[in-house]
């Protein structure tokens, strides 16, 4: 029955496969180590079919029935009094199986096997610790015929919230992501920050889509339709919109009813995932390897082309030496500190890195500002577990949005930086892909946590109004003895109550302010501790990022040079050959050539629109 993506089938992957162990074997035989390595990685990336979906969404949204619907049985745990409360990574396995990951005393994480019949009790709500330790993940195996093509589904926490901080760390791993399932239910329609999450998740993934669940609880679920795609129109979101009902889904499936599951919206969506993600993450890996094995042979051709040229016109040979050696000059000079790719590299990072730190403590400022003036609204005695909770979730969507300037900026430094490159369409495809660590956010939650500030309580302000009272009292009281009146008299007593009702209100008010002035303070050194937490991080990645993106273009350049040294030393020896000898040899060259010429067309195949021109 229809609704889910479509089994595994036979994979263009395997073809890319064929054509990289062709041209390793190439490489092998022109001593090139260096390329194979290239190719041999190109080739474990080529074999990992993973690819991620993440289901997102707000607290009790239908975000495990939507993946157990998708999936046809029942792998999350589904309840009305329970929620997912740890991400739950559900892929293929040939037999089923389960385990929690857990993070040790020392920081380290562990995984722990578990018997697939208990996994529900560390999925939902105040899941079982594991001795102690807090489960931080589940990983379900299984042998379904929709996860055999790669799939992989993350049932991420319900938070009651797209500003938590589970979903701002949710934005750190976006951009290994291949596609992101936001879910809504037909109950109201898209609140501010789902709008906000969608508009960030459309930078930093692929693919963005758009879940309407419970239509068959909500009959008015087609105007929540309406103004749901009115709010993405308005906020220039371009992403599919499906409404879907997972109780439609299992009445289906249970009853083997096509006409019923076409109702339930699954066929559309199985559909929009099959062509969307896993067929279109399929073209983008095995493009990434058609753009390794393209470079490759061009690299591999250059010697092939300038031995030809020696064996065809040994006279040449000294004026085409002459230009690979100017080449291989130039080549040698990429590698110094003053080359303009790493000017490049080295400025647009220092850039960035000014940005996101500048883009942050704006963030903070505007945080700090609106604190400060809710608390002077209000008493935060009170409200303060509200207001913490708010804080923290204004924080966490601000981190998020920065995380997304961070992760658009490196890979834009990467683009830009291969353009300074020959074959810089193939370099784009190899270095857009490097992302800050996943733990971007992990000390978001390790912050101090803010002391609520306690009332002032009754006890105080009635010693402070008898204190008061009895002063008032004893003072005129006794000036009205002067008078000839009694210590006690009902002026005296109005006076004494008079000034104890004073005390307490200005007693309230200098307690007040002070619950206010330590609010502010609380609100300052979250901030504070927050900023220095997530500014860490945020350098550490623009470090990381900047090595390895400098590591990856160092790596082309020796392959550049190591290319035209084998390019000259192949002229300069076919050129010292007599002429049987070269005309043996120009066979060999030239099936040599052929051969390249072979693998060029495959991968051309493969990825049409990524051939650069065979070398001159």
């Amino acid at each position: 029955m229809g609704g889910e993506p479509a089994a595994a089938k036979p994979s263009i992957r395997k073809a890319a496969g064929h054509v990289l162990e062709a041209t390793k074997s190439l490489a092998a035989t022109s001593d090139r180590q260096d390329l194979v390595s290239r190719l041999e990685a190109a080739a474990r990336k080529l074999q990992d079919p993973s690819i991620t979906v993440l289901v997102v969404g707000e607290y009790k949204k239908g975000k495990s029935s939507l993946v157990n619907g998708l999936l046809g049985t029942k792998v999350c745990p589904v309840d009305d009094d329970v929620a997912t409360s740890v991400p739950t990574r559900i892929g293929y396995a040939k037999e089923a199986g389960a385990a929690i990951v857990v993070r040790g005393a020392d920081g380290a994480q562990r995984v722990e096997r578990v018997p697939p019949q208990e996994i529900a009790s560390y999925i939902v709500e105040h899941g079982r610790p594991s001795n102690g330790q807090p489960v931080e993940s589940v990983v379900i195996g299984m042998p379904h015929p929709v996860l055999a093509s790669g799939l992989v589904l993350i049932d991420t926490p319900g938070v009651g919230g797209l500003g938590s901080a589970h979903t701002a760390a949710t934005m750190a791993v976006l951009p290994a992501a291949q596609a992101v399932l936001l879910v809504s239910d037909a109950s109201q329609e898209y609140t501010a920050p789902e709008i906000e999450f969608l508009r960030t998740a459309r930078e930093l993934c692929p693919s963005v889509a758009c879940v309407l669940t419970k239509i068959d609880l909500y009959p008015d679920w087609r105007r929540i339709v309406e103004f749901d795609r009115g709010h993405l129109s308005s906020a220039g979101i371009a992403a599919p919109f499906l409404p879907v009902s997972s109780a439609l889904r299992d009445r289906a499936l249970a009853r083997k009813d096509q006409a019923l599951n076409d109702e339930s919206g699954y066929p559309g969506l199985g559909a929009l995932i099959q062509k969307d993600v896993v067929d279109a993450g399929e073209q983008l890996a095995v493009r990434a390897a058609a753009s390794d094995v393209l470079a490759v042979v061009s690299q591999l051709e250059m010697s092939v082309v300038s031995e030809a040229r020696a064996l065809k016109d040994p006279a040449s040979t000294a004026q085409d030496v002459a230009r690979m050696q100017e080449a291989k000059e130039e080549a040698a000079r990429l590698r110094g500190m003053s080359a303009r790719w790493q000017t490049t590299l080295g400025d647009g990072f220092a850039d960035l890195n000014s940005d996101v730190d500048f883009d942050f403590r704006r963030r903070t400022r505007v945080i700090i500002q609106e604190a400060e003036d809710s608390i002077d609204e209000s008493d935060p005695g009170p409200m303060w577990e509200e207001f913490d909770a708010w804080l923290k979730r204004r924080a966490a969507a601000d981190v998020g949005e920065n995380y997304a300037l961070l992760a658009k900026g490196i890979e834009e430094i990467a683009r830009s930086t291969a353009q300074h490159f020959e074959g810089s369409a193939e370099l784009i495809d190899q270095a857009a892909g490097v992302s800050g660590p996943a733990e971007v956010l992990e000390g978001l939650g390790n912050v101090l946590a803010i002391a609520s500030p306690k009332l002032s309580s009754l006890a105080t302000h009635g010693v402070t109004a008898v204190k008061t009272a009895y002063s008032g009292f004893s003072m005129v009281g006794t000036l009205g003895r002067y008078a000839g009146l009694a210590m006690i008299n009902p002026f005296s007593i109005g006076v004494g109550v008079l000034m104890a009702g004073q005390a307490v209100r200005d007693e309230r008010k200098r307690a007040l302010a002070t619950r206010r002035q330590q609010a502010k303070a609380a609100v300052r050194k979250y901030i504070d501790d927050l900023t220095f937490q997530v500014g860490k991080d945020s350098r550490d990645i623009v470090r990381h990022a900047q090595r390895d993106l400098r590591d990856f273009f160092l790596e082309r350049v020796d392959e550049m040079e190591r290319t035209i040294g084998q390019a000259i030393t192949s002229a300069q020896e076919a050129a010292k050959k007599g002429d049987a000898e070269r005309q043996q040899r120009m066979k060999r060259v030239q099936e040599q050539a052929q051969h390249l010429v072979q693998i060029r067309k495959a991968a051309g195949a493969l990825a049409p629109g990524l051939v650069p021109q065979p070398a001159a």
